[in-house]
């Protein structure tokens, strides 16, 4: 996990588990119209709408919705427009699963609080929020068709180009239903002739999903029936590595070695060569067929990637500074849950609130995993750690003064690296004015651009909280010395002073012997005598 703590001013504190969010969310908005609204902010440009209800699903538990609506909204509305954000979405994929290892298994809410997390979910959200959108995908290019024109043999060849079967004989069996080589033939046909377009690519892949749910139905009303039997209406099975052989069976895994193959044969630009790659190993990772719906616009992304149709210059980043400031006040959507949570709570309860979660995640935790609370335990009840004074280096004012410049930001036409995250300080935003975006990130401060500070900035502000701490320290131990000497002292005259007692009363009852008189220790006990005794030097002694 990431060294990197969450501030403890926005920590998410709640005693609830997963299993009590099943129908509502961490603020009591039902989780289907949390998922609604966070899907429609992502697709209408909303981003502060979107970055809020993105943090009400990550401190509910709902990660996995999370990645499947920044996934879906990519597909449908994204696609071509930023072409290279799908492979920057599998990366940080993978650098979410990497952090989210250190958490024990059906506990990820406890992710929530985790600073790297939070600022990936930002970064995402921002970029998906800010891309350019459009409904290529939609009804006039993927036509739908009806019952009736499934075998109409007149609109069927008027979509046909008349290509013999024999091309794809090597993809297909003999024992394959014609309906599939038919629909294959087509496909085939689009992708390597050069009168092939996407029109009739769709076309064809439509038609294939209508025959193939239009001949299941018949063959579970042959299963009710007595009498009438058919055939299933399968593939022979295409080895796949990472498929399971039940799934094998499926018409798509040849259209796949379509392009594939084409890839291989012909001279394609490096770009969409790596994301035919990536679509593939996406598509084929834990592939079922009740999935097939939401992945099979990798396949029409990918025929553009082959057609050239793509254009790859696109920056991942679009509007890079509104990212910036996403990521540098995304904790602020974090305190304001926090607050609505704690606020009926007084200061005793709050503390009390934090250490029970602190309990908790430490009773959840497995024993080599604790460490993992650090990462966003507060400082007031983490044990403070011990700093050794040499390594506190103190700067002087000059430098102090060269470490506050103003960093500028990049223009988006300069080359960036790839992860966004790195390049920032995550506790302040920046970057330059754009009127067009001030209504829909409100809750940040465009008037004014927010300084970043230098990391070397940072480390001194630690130190000298540090050397400041040290010092209070080393003020307790010293009165706690002093205390400790004084009360020894005490201790030492009071013993003196309990030696002298017999000698006194001896020297005195030879004395009132020798005039005749009894002595005052006759009449007393000398348990009494002492107490009596010890009370009067121990009040002189304080005086002094």
């Amino acid at each position: 996990m990431s060294s990197m703590r969450c501030n403890p001013q926005y920590i998410v504190y709640d005693m609830r588990q997963i299993k009590d969010f099943k129908q509502v969310s961490i603020s009591g908005y039902k989780k289907l119209d949390v998922c609604k609204a966070f899907q429609t902010s992502l697709i209408n440009s909303k981003v502060e709408d979107a970055l809020r209800w993105g943090v009400e699903m990550h401190c509910t538990g709902m990660n996995a919705k999370i990645w499947e609506c920044i996934y879906n909204v990519y597909l449908q509305y994204i696609h071509i427009n930023n072409p290279n954000f799908f492979r920057y979405y599998l990366k940080r994929r993978r650098d979410y699963f990497r952090l989210i290892q250190s958490y024990p298994d059906s506990h990820e809410l406890f992710s929530r609080n985790d600073q790297s997390i939070r600022n990936l979910y930002a970064e995402l959200i921002s970029i998906c929020a800010l891309s350019k959108k459009s409904p290529l995908f939609n009804n006039k290019s993927i036509p739908k068709l009806t019952q009736k024109l499934l075998y109409d043999r007149g609109e069927l060849k008027k979509r046909m180009m008349g290509i013999p079967l024999h091309q794809i004989y090597s993809y297909v069996d003999t024992n394959d239903p014609n309906e599939i080589k038919l629909g294959l033939n087509e496909i085939y046909s689009n992708i390597y002739e050069s009168k092939g377009n996407f029109p009739l690519f769709a076309f064809w892949i439509t038609w294939l999903e209508q025959i193939s749910a239009f001949k299941k139905r018949e063959q579970n009303n042959a299963e009710i029936s007595l009498f009438e039997t058919h055939q299933e209406f399968k593939c022979i099975p295409t080895v796949i590595d990472g498929v399971d052989e039940e799934y094998q069976t499926h018409w798509v895994w040849k259209i796949w070695k379509f392009l594939i193959d084409y890839k291989r044969r012909r001279e394609i630009s490096k770009e969409a060569e790596a994301f035919i790659d990536n679509a593939f190993q996406d598509f084929i990772d834990e592939f079922k067929p009740a999935q097939y719906n939401r992945k099979k616009y990798l396949l029409y992304l990918s025929f553009y990637a082959l057609k050239g149709m793509i254009h790859w210059d696109y920056t991942i980043y679009p509007r890079l500074p509104f990212i910036y400031q996403a990521i540098g006040n995304i904790n602020m959507m974090y305190g304001y849950v926090n607050q609505e949570l704690t606020k009926s709570l007084n200061n005793v309860d709050l503390c009390r609130l934090e250490k029970m979660y602190v309990k908790l995640y430490q009773h959840m935790c497995a024993p080599e995993k604790k460490s993992v609370i650090q990462q966003f335990v507060p400082q007031k009840i983490m044990e403070p750690q011990k700093v050794d004074p040499q390594d506190i280096k103190i700067k002087s004012r000059e430098e102090m003064i060269k470490e506050r410049r103003v960093k500028t930001f990049v223009k988006n036409d300069a080359p960036m690296k790839e992860d966004v995250v790195n390049q920032i300080d995550f506790s302040v935003g920046g970057g330059k004015e754009d009127p067009n975006m001030l209504k829909s990130i409100s809750f940040i401060n465009m008037k004014k651009s927010v300084p970043t500070y230098q990391p070397n900035q940072r480390q001194q502000e630690k130190n000298m909280d540090l050397r400041v701490e040290n010092e209070v320290v080393s003020k307790v131990l010293k009165r706690e010395e002093l205390e400790k000497l004084r009360e020894e002292r005490k201790n030492a005259k009071m013993k003196a002073f309990m030696d002298l007692i017999p000698m006194k009363r001896e020297e005195h009852s030879e004395e009132k012997k020798k005039s005749g008189e009894k002595s005052v220790f006759e009449y007393l006990e000398p348990e009494t005598v002492t107490i009596n005794i010890s009370k009067k030097y121990s009040h002189a002694m304080n005086e002094d």
